[in-house]
């Protein structure tokens, strides 16, 4: 049988047909893959184009990254023009008109400030740590400033309350008075009737009867302050009935040792306070029987008057037997009496005392700043600030303690303080981190008051542990107030509250004017004596040459930070960037951080079509894109 002609040819076209068909297909493969890893290189590059636009004055001055992304188009638009590039020279890869579409960002104002801890840190954690804050000194100085807010707390609402136990001393001491007065009109009056003196008796009884009036007042005011005492005693031990339980072992015992005392005067007081009442129960027959001796007097007088003008002849009257008789009525006159213990032995000392108590209120700041300082008079928009209007839900539970320092340290870094003297148009930006309110004197006045909290209860645990201290804040108490042991041990906690609040007073002073303060205080860094106590309630400028800056301890700056130490993460994050807003609006009024990203997820998209398999082999690929297919890829970058 004959082959046809050209049956190889036929085979080996066929041959070659398959195998290019098969090379190509492979190699399209290949090209395909290549193009799709090109496409998620394009869309990597051209987000990390789109971060590298960070905000020059955030970094510069905050060392924060964050770009400025108020429309999602104009962010996707960016990254397609960064992507262009690619398209036109892509090659063999055959892509073309590449789409980005932006599916979720990530603000720093997000996630409870969450993502402007991260940046904060990641700047931090190459050099902050100048202080040997290991994590354990960080949580044991973290326990110490909270335990210093606790106790600063219980110890005010007790120091109110030895205030108020002396104020219902000095109530039985009024009523005490008066009693005494009464009695002394008593016998002046007697001495006056014998003497048949009956106009001058008739004055005395009278004045005797006003004071006798006032007496049922009196008693109404001692018991209106001791039910408000034993009132707000009770409500003060329901108040912190948990807190005793969060203190240290040591600190619990000593506070509850001295404030036990409380519960003993009122149960003495109880006693007390119904002898006392029992008082306004006689004054009715008192004012009775003074009437009627007084018209006893007139009738007496009367009668001898007449006596004398009708019956001039005879042997005459004995007027001394009938002003006897009118002081013997007048001996009746139940004046009433007490014979339980009370009163303040030196009210002129324990006023000093209370002189120095009321420089708690609002009067603190100028007893405190450095002589000529002008406050500054800068005012917060805190309603138009990021606190106010881009809190975010947390959903994890909180920076860490070393997370938190770091913030601490950062705020210390970034914003200006009182001591740093910056002239700005807001100059206390710290001190607005620790307080928010709505202008400079108020953040100033806030933070004052704080650091007087702590440092306050500071100084009044260091008096009970330093037995010389101690020793002298007992004796003052003995001469305040020794009438009787209970009422001695309530005073003896109105002398220290007075005592570290003085030292206190010293304290502040010291760190406003840019000087450390010891945070806990040796015996060789108190400054304020027990004489120089007395002397600085008469005269606050007094204590002006006991200020000592101690060898250790912190500045006005390492308070603040300490404060927002313990401050909830949102409350110190928000008003950090509260300040950073403000600051960098005055150089661009249209900046705003809840518009600067910090992190975003994008799909970009691009088309593609086969060139090795498409038909006809003519040559390297050229012209346009065939529309075959897209490829889909997804791209993530944060700071």
């Amino acid at each position: 049988m004959t082959r046809p002609k050209g049956s190889v040819t036929v085979f080996l076209a066929l041959v070659f047909t398959s195998v290019s068909a098969l090379l190509c297909a492979l190699t399209e493969s290949a090209r395909t893959a290549g193009a799709r890893f090109y496409v998620r290189n394009m869309a990597d590059s051209a987000i990390d184009s789109l971060f590298s636009q960070y905000r020059n004055d955030l970094w510069e001055f905050y060392r924060l990254l964050g770009r400025t992304c108020t429309d999602d188009s104009e962010c996707a638009e960016a990254m397609e023009a960064f992507m262009a590039p690619y398209a036109e020279d892509c090659g063999w890869y055959a892509v073309g008109r590449p789409e980005a579409e932006i599916t979720e960002k990530t603000f720093l104002t997000d996630g409870g400030g969450v993502w402007f801890e991260q940046e904060v840190v990641d700047y931090m954690k190459f050099g902050w740590i100048s202080l040997d804050m290991s994590p354990e000194n960080i949580e044991t100085l973290w326990k110490d400033v909270a335990e210093a807010r606790t106790m600063s707390d219980v110890l005010k609402d007790y120091g109110l309350q030895s205030r108020a136990a002396v104020r219902m001393e000095k109530a039985i001491m009024r009523i005490r008075e008066n009693l005494d007065l009464q009695a002394e009109l008593k016998r002046t009056a007697r001495n006056q009737v014998r003497e048949g003196n009956n106009d001058s008796f008739q004055a005395t009884a009278a004045r005797l009867s006003g004071t006798a009036n006032l007496l049922p007042g009196l008693i109404n005011d001692y018991s209106r302050k001791a039910e408000a005492f034993s009132s707000e005693l009770r409500r003060i031990e329901e108040r912190h009935a948990d807190d005793f339980s969060t203190l240290s072992e040591e600190n619990r015992k000593t506070v509850e040792e001295q404030l036990s005392t409380f519960r003993a005067y009122t149960d003495h007081d109880g006693e007390r306070r119904l002898e006392i009442e029992a008082l306004d129960d006689r004054n009715d027959e008192e004012l009775r029987i003074i009437s009627d001796v007084r018209e006893f007097a007139d009738e007496t007088q009367e009668y001898i008057d007449e006596y004398e003008e009708d019956e001039e002849e005879g042997d005459g009257l004995d007027e001394d037997a009938l002003w006897a008789e009118v002081a013997e009525a007048w001996d009746r006159v139940p004046v009433p009496d007490f014979s339980c213990e009370f009163g303040i032995r030196d009210e002129e000392t324990e006023g000093l005392l209370e002189k120095v108590m009321d420089l708690a209120g609002s009067g603190l700041l100028p007893l405190v700043l450095p002589a000529g300082t002008e406050v500054s008079a800068g005012i917060i928009p805190v309603t138009a600030l990021p606190s106010s209007t881009s809190v975010t839900e947390r959903e994890d539970g909180g920076p860490g303690l070393l997370t938190a320092a770091a913030v601490g340290e950062y705020a210390g870094k970034v914003l200006p303080e009182f001591t740093d003297k910056s002239g700005r148009p807001v100059a206390y930006e710290l001190e607005y981190a620790v307080a928010g309110q709505d202008t400079d004197k108020e953040n100033l006045e806030s933070t004052v008051l704080r650091i007087m909290g702590i440092r306050e209860a500071l100084n009044f645990i260091h008096i009970l542990r330093t037995p010389a201290l101690f020793e002298k804040a007992s004796n003052l108490a003995q001469r305040i107030g020794g009438a009787y042991p209970v009422l001695y041990a309530v005073v003896l906690l109105l002398v220290i509250s007075a005592w570290s609040l003085a030292e206190t007073v010293l304290d502040l002073r010291l760190l406003l004017s840019g000087k450390k303060a010891a945070f806990v205080k040796r015996e060789e860094d108190w400054m304020c004596s027990i004489e120089n106590l007395l002397a600085f309630a008469a005269d606050h400028g007094a204590a002006e040459g006991l200020l000592r800056e101690p060898e250790a301890g912190f500045t006005w700056e390492g308070y603040l930070k300490l404060l927002l130490f313990t401050k909830s993460a949102e409350e110190r994050d928000y008003r950090i960037m509260d300040m950073i807003e403000l600051n960098l609006m005055r150089r661009d009024p249209e900046f705003r951080m809840k518009d600067c990203l910090y992190g975003m997820h994008a799909e970009v998209t691009a088309s593609s079509g086969h060139v090795f398999t498409s038909l006809g082999i003519t040559g390297p690929y050229k012209g346009s894109v065939p529309s075959a297919f897209r490829i889909r890829t997804e791209t993530v970058r944060a700071y």
